[in-house]
């Protein structure tokens, strides 16, 4: 009876109150604001600390340019170096593996031959018996 209504409309209550508190806008965590205010500041600092490009005397201008070149030639030098032992090293992998295969390959010939021989010297004397 009302007991049961009372009882429904409670829960009901209840429930709604759980459904506007996880509807309810929350903060962040404390982390996650301390970590962006770090980033807002670093982004801010940075713009003081960075030289401008523009600003630069044309001989430093040279100067960087130069030396960006000859770390960008090592660099693609040292790039070819890798890919050059990595093909070989493939290569050497791969006439390794094909060797290893033909060796196995004629251990398994072998095994099948003495198998069979062995086969033929068990089946022998009983193949003479039929035969007379």
């Amino acid at each position: 009876g009302t007991g049961q209504v009372a009882y429904l409309q409670k829960k009901a209550q209840q429930l709604s109150y759980v459904e506007e508190a996880r509807a309810a806008p929350k903060p962040p965590l404390e982390s996650v604001v301390a970590q962006q205010g770090l980033i807002s500041e670093l982004r801010r600092d940075a713009a003081d600390h960075l030289p401008r490009i523009d600003s630069q005397k044309p001989a430093l201008r040279q100067i960087r340019l130069t030396k960006q070149a000859a770390f960008l030639s090592s660099r693609e030098e040292r790039h070819n170096n890798a890919l050059d032992r990595y093909e070989k090293d493939m290569d050497m992998l791969a006439l390794e593996c094909s060797q290893r295969s033909e060796e196995a390959a004629q251990r398994m010939k072998d095994r099948v031959k003495n198998a069979c021989d062995e086969v033929d010297t068990l089946l022998d004397p009983l193949e003479k018996t039929t035969d007379q």
